[in-house]
């Protein structure tokens, strides 16, 4: 009898030493599920920062085209412009944007005649002196990985410099 006794205890052992390893395997999976679908969360949300930020840059560029004036007193202001979606228009503030591209808050920032700017360019075929605006569009989002008081972690950052000569001559 003894015998049987020592065989049952065995094999209940053998039942939770399984069902241990299973729940530690099961575990595991759902970890990793949850961090692959956390990561393809990530990578939608740049992806879509990135077209924004491509999008703000190429109306910056229409703005510039419709009206050099006017583009260029933006650069001149010093502010932070925020740019909503489905619009062509630059709204100024003294604060932070709100979300104003669906879950992503996109704003402009634009200065004339940076220094940034200026080393790069390449002389005019004419020598006219060039003034560049130098156009960064940030969009920024938030997600679980946030943490702290810090609303929106992490950012899209697009930079190019704007000039407002016409390098290739027009046919006359």
């Amino acid at each position: 009898m003894s015998r049987k006794t020592y065989q049952l205890g065995q094999g209940i052992v053998e039942v939770v030493v399984a069902l241990g390893t299973a729940v530690v395997i099961i575990s595991a999976i759902a970890i990793a599920v949850i961090t692959a679908l956390d990561n393809a969360q990530y990578s939608k949300n740049q992806n879509l920062a990135t077209q924004y930020a491509q999008e703000g840059m190429e109306i910056v560029r229409q703005i510039r085209d419709s009206d050099y004036n006017k583009f260029t007193s933006y650069g001149n202001t010093g502010k932070t412009y925020c740019l909503g979606k489905n619009t062509q228009q630059l709204i100024p503030t003294d604060a932070d944007c709100e979300q104003n591209v669906e879950a992503f808050v996109r704003k402009v920032m634009l200065e004339n005649n940076s220094e940034s700017c200026l080393s790069s360019l390449s002389p005019t075929p004419t020598g006219t002196p060039q003034t560049p605006t130098r156009v960064e569009i940030v969009v920024l989002w938030s997600d679980s990985k946030c943490s702290g008081n810090v609303a929106f972690c992490h950012q899209v950052e697009l930079v190019s410099c704007l000039s407002g000569i016409n390098v290739i001559p027009t046919i006359q």
